[in-house]
């Protein structure tokens, strides 16, 4: 039975070989190819300039985060910045009010492996919800960051000297919905240490509930309760990684115009978000869904460059 659950787990949630993932639900005979051509939609994804990650460490029931996701959001230019959302900490734990007429608020859970990891200090992260949130950083470099010193970190980081470029293609299959992920690292210049490549999967356009302080004109808010924003839009929520919190070795000390490719095949897009028995979860939905891959320094930590597709 142990052996059971385990292996559901990780078919369902960790990419593996393909020979071996089994569908967690209806159990059919072992997948050769996990992603059938005939209904495989490809995308692919090259970068042409220099691009910067902004991590957004955030909570629905954070008062002040929906403010540090709109100084996120109004950041330009939109296409160097790829932004991803890691939903961590008590702000981000399922509230329970004992209401049964309100049983859904602030229920979701966004909480994942990787988020977590990257956040708590006692696993290897950075400390962000300790700090207070909302908090973030740029291309990991410096601590827990105000959302008001973003742009000025941007501006920093896109005026450094382009070091490597990806090239990302996704395989997903909108029947079974298995996806492939191929990446093509490109070193334009020697790097010094070690690095490591993360490929991770967001979501975009959940809707649900979000504590706002001081929410904008024209935002529906609930009469009773307090503080309680209805219908607020979720973006570049972190789903999952395939690879780990921390990714693996791209190249040990790479030399320019060293080139390498990585494959991870077989990650089951099946996600919900937990809800309550008598209102329906809320599950991602695929046509906004996002691949997003960054390289990193292992000593520094610090973002190399990212890249972000749309999977369909």
């Amino acid at each position: 039975m142990k052996t059971s659950i385990i292996f559901i787990f990780f078919a369902s949630l960790i990419f593996m070989s393909c020979d071996k993932v089994k569908h967690p639900d209806t159990r059919p005979p072992v997948i050769p190819h996990c992603v059938d051509s005939t209904s495989m939609v490809v995308k692919t994804k090259s970068s042409t300039t220099r691009k910067v990650l902004l991590e957004d460490y955030t909570g629905h029931t954070c008062i002040n985060c929906p403010r540090a996701a709109e100084a996120a959001e109004s950041l330009t230019p939109k296409s160097s910045i790829i932004i991803i959302a890691n939903h961590v900490s008590a702000f981000a734990d399922p509230q329970s009010f004992n209401d049964p007429l309100n049983d859904t608020i602030y229920k979701e859970n966004f909480q994942n492996t990787a988020s977590t990891t990257w956040d708590k200090v006692s696993l290897g992260g950075f400390g962000m919800s300790s700090a207070g949130l909302p908090k973030g950083f740029v291309n990991r470099v410096g601590g827990p960051q105000n959302y008001g010193t973003w742009s000025g970190l941007v501006a920093t980081a896109l005026a450094k000297p382009w070091s490597a470029k990806l090239d990302v293609t996704t395989y997903y299959d909108t029947v079974s919905h298995y996806t492939n992920v191929k990446v093509k690292t490109t070193f334009i210049t020697a790097w010094p240490n070690n690095v490591n490549l993360v490929v991770l999967f967001t979501q975009d356009s959940i809707v649900s509930d979000q504590k706002d302080g001081s929410p904008p004109p024209g935002a529906i808010m609930d009469p009773n309760g307090a503080s309680r924003r209805l219908r607020y839009h979720f973006d570049n929520i972190v789903i999952e990684s395939f690879n780990g919190a921390w990714g693996d070795l791209v190249k040990a000390t790479p030399a320019a115009n060293d080139t390498v490719t990585k494959s991870y095949g077989c990650f089951l897009l099946n996600k919900c978000f937990f809800t309550s028995s008598t209102k329906p979860n809320v599950c991602v939905k695929d046509k906004y869904v996002n691949v997003v891959a960054f390289l990193y320094d292992v000593v520094t930590k610090e973002v190399l460059q990212a890249e972000k597709l749309r999977i369909r």
